[in-house]
């Protein structure tokens, strides 16, 4: 996967980096993109709501997004994923609110996302 410096402009990774994950019907009115986020709005969001998701784990593990999960006016919003804890996430349902999102290729739950975490990013 192509590097991106820590405060490249807000935007969709490129198509040739698009994965088979999807999430359950409630969003897929379209296609969804994995979006690396520009690192100072992160930590300007992060200042404001304490839910912002942790964005920078080092130079090799840098937290993606997916969206648009919502378009309006010029705004997007995007929800973080988690990775997939089989104890912990098994015992949730999905729901509105909370994405399985599954690997329709090897036929597998790979991660999720809680929704009610959405944030939102100008376009």
């Amino acid at each position: 996967m192509e590097t991106r410096g820590k405060n490249d402009v807000i935007g969709y990774e490129k198509e040739e980096y698009e994965n088979n994950l999807t999430s359950v019907e409630h969003i897929q009115s379209g296609k969804l993109y994995w979006m690396i986020l520009d690192a100072d709005y992160m930590e300007y969001l992060k200042r404001i709501d304490p839910h912002i998701p942790d964005h920078d784990y080092g130079p090799d593990h840098i937290k993606p997004f997916y969206g648009p999960l919502i378009r309006k006016d010029g705004i997007c919003y995007v929800a973080g994923v988690s990775h997939y804890i089989p104890d912990k996430h098994d015992k949730i349902p999905a729901n509105l609110t909370f994405q399985k999102l599954y690997d329709h290729e090897f036929q597998k739950m790979v991660a999720v996302s809680n929704l009610r975490y959405m944030f939102p990013v100008p376009e």
